[in-house]
């Protein structure tokens, strides 16, 4: 069974572009972790401030070394978090 993560990010206002080229540091990162099945940004096209983050790993460990790594607190934590209004995240299984 793998893992998906589903993720919605609202940007505060203003701070699209500057969560978009976290996002675009993170991505190359996460997608070379042994781990990691796929990670991709999505943009909501009638709402603009809204981005979908879709993550496939091959189990909930590789998740959590994931999100264990230096460039994810870096990334992520420090650099993309404080850059969001509100933030929701979904986890699966696949069946």
């Amino acid at each position: 069974m793998a893992y998906a993560v589903a993720v919605n990010w609202r940007c505060k206002t203003g701070l699209r572009s500057e969560l978009l080229e976290l996002a675009a540091e993170m991505a190359p990162l996460a997608r070379l972790e042994e781990g990691c099945l796929f990670y991709q940004c999505h943009i909501d096209p009638d709402d603009p401030e809204l981005i979908f983050l879709y993550e496939l790993y091959t189990d909930e460990d590789a998740f959590k070394e994931h999100t264990g790594t230096p460039y994810f607190e870096r990334i992520v934590r420090q650099g993309m978090l404080p850059l969001l209004e509100s933030r929701s995240t979904h986890f699966y299984v696949t069946t």
